[in-house]
């Protein structure tokens, strides 16, 4: 994926060159901390860190991109009744309650790679100093399982029938959406910039089961070709 997003970034730099142009190239790693928001109330912190480039469009425009590895397993546990074994819509209320097993349930989410591609507008307070603003999309893959853990099961009830109503799962997922940024940049040497930056996503709408939230502050290293 890193070969994948230099590529693109070096095709563009020869068409905006062919344009009359003269852009610049900007690569380092990053380190970001986020703090990450799933729909149903789970949340938690992960650690990224990768590689991040910038192709300036010119003084003021260019476009980022960076490729992470994330670590660092979020989780969540509770305790319900999932699953009533109550008949006939005559049911009451409390024999729906009395044949439902009570379980406890744990989601795990542990995230993987990353990556995001923005367009950055900005400008230098001081020779030294910069700030910008940027917009674009990001998306990580999480490694999702749902696990039961029975813990009681009414007389009356099959427990293999529970078991096999309450089995664990496991699958693969895309998250993520709308990237929105600020940065700062800090010049060390005429070539090395140190940039701190903040970030938030959003991704779905909690209706639909797809919620998710970040809120990131990192720092990159920045080298100027």
């Amino acid at each position: 994926m890193q070969t994948t997003l230099l590529a693109g970034l070096i095709v563009l730099a020869g068409v905006t060159s062919a344009a009359g142009q003269t852009p610049r190239l900007e690569i380092g790693p990053v380190v970001r901390l986020d703090r990450v928001f799933i729909e149903g109330g789970t949340t938690g912190s992960t650690v990224a860190a990768g590689a991040a480039a910038t192709l300036r469009l010119s003084n003021r425009y260019a476009i980022q991109g960076d490729v992470t590895r994330a670590a660092r397993r979020i989780e969540r546990s509770y305790e319900g009744r999932f699953i009533s074994y109550a008949t006939g819509p005559a049911a009451t209320r409390e024999e729906i309650e009395r044949l439902a097993p009570v379980a406890r349930r744990s989601l795990g989410y542990a995230p993987g790679v990353g990556a995001s591609v923005a367009f950055r507008a900005g400008g230098d307070i001081t020779p030294r100093v910069a700030v910008g603003a940027s917009a674009g999309a990001t998306a990580r893959r999480y490694d999702q399982t749902s696990a039961y853990t029975l813990l009681s099961i009414p007389d009356g009830v099959d427990p293999s029938r529970v078991a096999r109503d309450h089995q664990n799962s496991s699958v693969h997922r895309w998250r993520g959406g709308l990237l929105l940024g600020l940065d700062g940049s800090v010049a060390v040497t005429p070539r090395l910039s140190v940039a701190p930056e903040v970030r938030v996503v959003y991704g779905g709408p909690a209706r639909i089961g797809n919620k998710y939230r970040e809120l990131g502050a990192g720092l990159r290293a920045v080298w100027r070709f």
